[in-house]
C-alpha cells in the first residue's frame, strides 16, 4: 500500500493499468483480467482499439479535489481523457481508496509507439502520476523467468 506523500497534493495513485477486463463483485473485490503488465503488442495494425479497460486507484488525501486521468497517444494528444471531481463528507483515511474502472468506447487506432497514462491534479495540472507503455506490431517476445518461494505459515495458525 502508498504512504501519503510528504508534499502537498491532494491524491496519490497507488497503480493505473490497461487490461482486457475489469469489474467489481458485490462484495467490492475488484477483478482484473488480461492485466497488460508492460508492452501491448498487435499481431497486424486493427483499425480502432480492441476492447480494453482502464484502471486506476486513487488514495485521496483532501477531502475534495478535482482530477484528470489521460491516456496520451504518442503525438501528446490525449486519446481517453477522464475528468472528475473527489468530495467526502470526511477527512479520507490511511485505507481510503477509489478505484475507478473505465471501459474505452470504440476509438480509432493511430499509430504504434509510447502511449502514457497521466494523472493530473486539475487545479495546478501539476502530474502526480506517469506510466509509459509501449504500444508494438509483431509477436510478443518479452522474458519470462521462473520465480521458486518458500511458503510458511504461522504454526499457531
Amino acid at each position: 500500500m502508498s504512504k501519503r506523500p510528504a508534499i502537498s497534493a491532494p491524491f496519490a495513485v497507488d497503480f493505473a493499468l490497461l487490461c482486457d477486463y475489469a469489474s467489481s463483485d458485490a462484495s467490492g473485490k475488484n477483478i482484473f483480467a488480461g492485466v497488460y503488465a508492460s508492452d501491448i503488442v498487435f499481431g497486424s495494425e486493427p483499425t480502432t482499439w480492441p476492447t480494453i479497460f482502464l484502471v486506476t486507484s486513487i488514495m485521496p488525501i483532501a477531502q475534495t479535489f478535482d482530477f484528470e486521468i489521460r491516456l496520451v497517444r504518442p503525438t501528446g494528444q490525449a486519446l481517453i481523457q477522464l475528468i472528475g471531481h473527489y468530495e467526502a463528507q470526511s477527512p479520507p483515511t490511511e485505507t481510503s481508496r477509489v478505484v475507478g474502472v473505465v471501459q474505452l468506447p470504440p476509438v480509432r487506432f493511430t499509430g504504434f509507439g509510447m502511449y502514457h497514462i497521466e494523472a493530473l491534479a486539475a487545479d495546478s495540472k501539476r502530474s502526480l502520476f506517469h506510466r509509459a507503455i509501449r504500444v508494438l506490431e509483431g509477436t510478443p517476445t518479452e522474458q519470462h523467468a521462473t520465480v521458486s518461494v518458500q511458503f510458511k505459515v504461522d504454526a499457531e495458525l
